[in-house]
């Protein structure tokens, strides 16, 4: 539980991938039957809620607070992947 305490105290509420605030109001907000009834529409109220991800799990935890739109995309990517995808993606795109 330290290293997610000072997770949260490193983000300072800033997404470290998109540079975006997180919105710590959501916290205990989200609701699993209003999500089942209304589906995407509910869950991306949710994108700026702060989560828990996993920087490195081995040899030692180190975790980072993103938003749940961040760590939705991120997946079980290392930041090293999810920062080679995105760059797919932006090279794809443009």
């Amino acid at each position: 539980m330290d290293a997610i305490h000072e997770a949260m105290h490193r983000s300072d509420g800033i997404d470290p991938y998109d540079g975006q605030a997180m919105d710590s109001e959501l916290l205990g907000l989200y609701d699993n039957a209003e999500s089942k009834d209304r589906g995407s529409a509910y869950r991306r109220e949710f994108y700026r809620l702060p989560t828990v991800d996993h920087r490195n799990a081995e040899p030692v935890c180190d975790f980072q607070i993103v938003s749940w739109q961040t760590n939705d995309a991120k997946g079980d990517m290392s930041p090293e992947e999810y920062l080679a995808y995105c760059i797919a993606v932006v090279n794809h795109l443009t």
